[in-house]
């Protein structure tokens, strides 16, 4: 079943509330994600002693984050459109790739050690999980805030910040230089099964498994042919862009077939031209198909998931879902 925002926040209110005790009844773990080359088991997660204050801290910063969150902002999460701005979408587990599932059971079993960064270690790492859980009478209930994290990146930039918890392998303190970890900042939060993603770009970075979105792709480009021509052009598109390379691989594996209306697609590039006050052609046909070119690959890739919506009022044309205007 899937949970709604409200539902989220209801979990997260109740984990943050504090006792008669005036202590947290919620608690808070800490783990680093380390990624390595095991199609089965690809990753591992490491988890840091973390003190009290300290989740007491990381507990209210992500339930005060998950508030402020508006319910007509969640939407369904689909994998061939942009989230726009301050959307949220939402997705059973069991829609979600592999790869996500397979992290959140690593982090159900993390190396419980106080844990120190190897050098090769480092370059490994490629998110955080905190696990926010709570023991009751019905078991245990828990939410997973998940963030991609480039720590080799950072602590090449930053080599005189903080690097928290990596040095004693214990997290006792949050100051504000700290640069590895802020609890109001994720992209994906995970409820019994349901996910709610923030971050599309960083969610297909950390789940998409390229490799294999690619391999489909091209076991399966042959679809395009009685529509395009050059369409090597459109699948180098999306290998340089995540989200378009998820969404070309839903599109190719779809039961449907692929169809586009000659007409509505004269009637898209003629708002196109106006809106950008040019007479250059978008969509050129040779033998009956849409050339595609590394020029026009982006417009060809919005034409065939359908991502053209026209605003009425304004009588201009954009892509659906993006917060990026045509041009």
């Amino acid at each position: 079943m899937v949970v709604t925002l409200e539902g989220l926040k209801k979990k997260l209110s109740e984990l943050a509330n504090k006792d008669e005790r005036n202590e947290m009844t919620g608690e808070a773990s800490l783990d680093y994600v380390l990624e390595y080359n095991d199609q089965n088991n690809p990753f591992q997660t490491f988890s840091l002693n973390t003190e009290r204050d300290v989740q007491e801290l990381i507990i209210t910063e992500v339930e005060k984050r998950i508030r402020k969150l508006k319910e007509e902002n969640a939407i369904e999460f689909d994998f061939t459109k942009e989230l726009g701005r301050e959307q949220i979408g939402v997705i059973e587990l069991s829609n979600c790739p592999e790869r996500l599932t397979k992290m959140i059971s690593a982090s159900n079993q993390p190396n419980r050690n106080s844990f120190r960064l190897s050098k090769d270690n480092k370059n490994k790492v490629i998110a955080y999980i905190t696990t926010i859980s709570k023991v009751g009478d019905n078991g245990t209930s828990h939410v997973k805030i998940i963030k991609k994290l480039n720590l080799a990146s950072i602590l090449s930039r930053n080599k005189k910040k903080a690097a928290i918890g990596l040095i004693e392998g214990t997290v006792k303190g949050m100051s504000k230089d700290v640069v590895l970890f802020s609890p109001e900042s994720f992209d994906l939060v995970v409820m019994n099964d349901t996910a709610f993603v923030m971050d599309e770009r960083n969610f297909h970075f950390l789940f998409s498994g390229t490799q294999y979105l690619k391999s489909v792709i091209e076991g399966n480009k042959n679809k395009l042919d009685s529509i395009f021509d050059g369409y090597d052009n459109l699948i180098h598109y999306a290998e340089r862009n995540p989200s378009a390379l998820r969404g070309l691989y839903h599109i190719l594996t779809r039961n449907n077939g692929i169809k586009l209306d000659k007409e509505k697609v004269k009637s898209i590039e003629e708002k196109i031209k106006k809106q950008k006050r040019s007479d250059d052609t978008i969509f050129e046909y040779s033998n009956g198909k849409i050339v595609c070119t590394e020029k026009n690959s982006n417009y060809v890739y919005w034409l065939l998931s359908k991502r053209y919506g026209l605003n009425i009022l304004d009588d201009e044309i954009f892509v659906s879902g993006s917060q990026y205007p045509i041009k």
